[in-house]
């Protein structure tokens, strides 16, 4: 007698799997000269079109003075840039915040910050592929110099596989990201910087790091950003397989 078997196996749902965030464009801009300051930076920005990227935004102002001054709103494209946090040292006049926009417009387009008094303003902004549409951006951490240091740190909650961002708002020092960073964007003059780094995170807090000179004022602040969740493939749960026949 003749027995056919049957061999089959149940379908298991492949765990869930995270993109990995790419930056893809960087932009800064800043009020024409520091003698001359003003309410309205415009800049441009030219982020490629890639077909369902997950797109997201994320700008660093520096502003002088934040104890009468700060950023009032933001724009990319016409469209409103949502506020996230601000570091600010009142002591020593600086601080930079983090605006952001998901999916924004792709192209080249204006970016517009303003303030709510005429005053030095600098940003930096950064362009990424393959970002959570639902819970983006992590916790904010910031920190401050108070005119006697030569570095500054602060470590945002990540969990591993986040892309961190920062960004840093120096005076009279050009800064440098600690090796394990990679930066993103720099602008200023003699009297000025605003520089932002990222560096992939791989564990529930991630330390950013910047250094100097000499002694000098700054503010910081750093977030995570989450990536996009990746649609898993193979037999839905519960499925059943053939997969061989024999006698």
């Amino acid at each position: 007698m003749k027995r056919i078997w049957l061999f089959l196996v149940l379908g298991l749902w492949p765990s869930l799997a995270h993109a990995v965030i790419t930056i893809d464009a960087t932009a800064t801009g800043q009020v024409d000269a520091y003698s001359n300051p003003g309410t309205t930076t415009t800049f441009n920005i030219t982020i490629p079109a890639v077909a369902n990227s997950f797109r997201l935004l994320v700008c660093f102002p520096g502003v002088y003075q934040p104890n009468t001054n700060n950023v009032s709103s933001a724009t990319h494209n016409g469209q409103a840039l949502t506020f996230l946090a601000r570091s600010a040292d009142s002591v020593n006049s600086d601080s930079v915040e983090i605006w952001y926009r998901k999916l924004p417009a792709t192209g080249t387009s204006s970016i517009v910050v303003t303030t709510n008094n005429a005053t030095y303003t600098w940003v930096g902004c950064v362009s990424m592929v393959d970002v959570d549409q639902t819970t983006t951006l992590r916790t904010a951490s910031g920190s401050v110099c108070d005119g006697n240091q030569t570095s500054i740190s602060a470590s945002p909650t990540s969990v591993s596989g986040d892309l961190v961002l920062d960004g840093i708002y120096v005076g009279a020092q050009n800064p440098s990201p600690n090796g394990t960073q990679t930066q993103q964007f720099a602008t200023g003059d003699a009297n000025n910087f605003i520089e932002g780094s990222s560096k992939a995170a791989t564990s529930t807090s991630t330390t950013m790091q910047w250094t100097w000179g000499a002694n000098t004022y700054c503010a910081f602040i750093a977030v995570a950003v989450v990536p996009n969740v990746v649609a898993p493939t193979g037999p839905k749960p519960g499925s059943l397989t053939l997969v061989g026949v024999g006698k």
